[in-house]
């Protein structure tokens, strides 16, 4: 069949209200009065970022509540526009919802965890130990180290917020142990995170492709695997040559 390529105008309205969707959740995530000149106080586990200056009067400081709503509510906005009706939106919305559920477990289960870990000084334990293993690290190393060790456990769990929640309060104190700055340690970690989940079959969205494109998992691994080892390289070097000239 031939298929008019050309947008129509209900559908250009519904990008429009997509983009706004998320310029708006873009700016109302920045901290503007500390990009501009604010300083900062050093922020924990479970603790928010003390700014020396009062926020700019038109920051929203919206986090996941308001950010939950507003999705909502343009979903409902794109609904109404495409008219879909009553039933079709409260069915896909629900859908949607649903899909966030698996994620919301792991979550859960990583917090979990954590708060295992620390009230039974288990954590202390883990951090002394491998606080010995790292002291005659050098920054370079222990921030390829980080990497490392976030590939396998991002095969495990493939939801990014349940590796933070679960990996992040053990790697952040091990950070400062070896020199190396948080910043450098969240980045390892996001690079080992997102290295693996371009492979993980545990990863939905792979999964989910290659079930669309009706390509075999095996037939995909032989394809992928040397770009995988060029971005290995390329992250490897990065990021040490990062820990050791920052």
């Amino acid at each position: 069949m031939d298929i008019d390529g050309k947008l129509t105008g209900t559908q250009k309205l519904v990008l429009l209200i997509t983009g706004l969707t998320f310029g708006l959740m873009i700016f109302s995530l920045i901290p503007w009065s500390s990009i501009f000149g604010a300083t900062t106080g050093p922020a924990e586990y479970d603790a928010y970022h003390v700014t020396a200056t009062e926020p700019y009067w038109f920051e929203l400081n919206w986090w996941f509540p308001q950010l939950a709503m507003l999705f909502i509510l343009a979903a409902v906005l794109v609904g109404i526009v495409a008219k879909m009706g009553e039933k079709k939106i409260v069915s896909l919305i629900t859908r949607g919802a649903g899909d966030m559920v698996g994620p919301a477990i792991v979550i859960l289960l990583a917090r979990g965890v954590s708060v295992i870990m620390t009230n039974t000084e288990t954590l202390d334990t883990i951090l002394n130990a491998v606080e010995q293993l790292v002291s005659g690290a050098s920054a370079g190393v222990f921030a390829i180290l980080v990497m490392l060790v976030n590939i396998p456990l991002a095969f495990l769990i493939p939801s990014s917020s349940g590796h933070a929640t679960l990996a992040m309060p053990l790697l952040a104190p091990l950070g400062d142990f070896a020199g190396v700055s948080r910043a450098l340690v969240i980045t390892a970690f996001h690079m080992g995170h997102g290295l693996i989940l371009m492979v993980a079959p545990t990863n939905v969205v792979v999964v989910g492709g290659l079930a669309m494109a009706k390509v075999g998992y095996d037939k995909f691994l032989r394809f992928v695997w040397p770009l995988l080892l060029i971005n290995f390289v390329i992250v490897v070097v990065v990021i040490g040559a990062a820990a050791v000239f920052e």
